[in-house]
């Protein structure tokens, strides 16, 4: 029973269908609708493939800027092998402001997201895992 407990502020997979990889989502509102079903009001993330290539490269070239800023060479990514560089891309998040209402019947289990530091090591994110699960990380794009 404890598996199918969901609270506000939970990170959840959500299934929109079954041919499409899992929606990652966090909760801001649990309500229950007139006919006894539970909605989820959620806030959604998105991975690189689901933006647009301008948000892709408005975030990327945030990402450069930042890079040259850091002086710490431990911190910068730079300094990555290329399969942890495409490692944490792969991992990546975009926040958004976008609310859905979802039915809580398509919730998934939940997930792991870590919010990106900008004084942490990059590679910590490939280190950090949850239950057997790589964490995602997300760098938000509503600056």
């Amino acid at each position: 029973m404890a598996a199918n407990m969901y609270r506000v502020g939970d990170y959840v997979y959500f299934e929109n269908s079954s041919s499409n990889p899992l929606l990652i989502r966090r909760i801001e509102e649990l309500n229950k609708t007139a006919n006894g079903n539970v909605e989820a009001k959620v806030v959604c993330f998105y991975r690189r493939r689901d933006i647009s290539s301008t948000l892709i490269a408005l975030a990327d070239k945030h990402a450069r800027e930042m890079e040259e800023e850091m002086e710490n060479p431990e911190l910068n990514p730079v300094d990555l092998p290329e399969k942890q560089k495409h490692q944490l891309r792969h991992r990546e998040l975009f926040l958004s402001r976008q609310l859905e209402s979802l039915p809580a019947t398509h919730i998934r289990g939940k997930c792991c997201v870590t919010l990106l530091n900008e004084t942490e090591a990059l590679k910590s994110y490939l280190d950090r895992e949850v239950g057997g699960s790589p964490l995602k990380h997300c760098p938000s794009l509503s600056h």
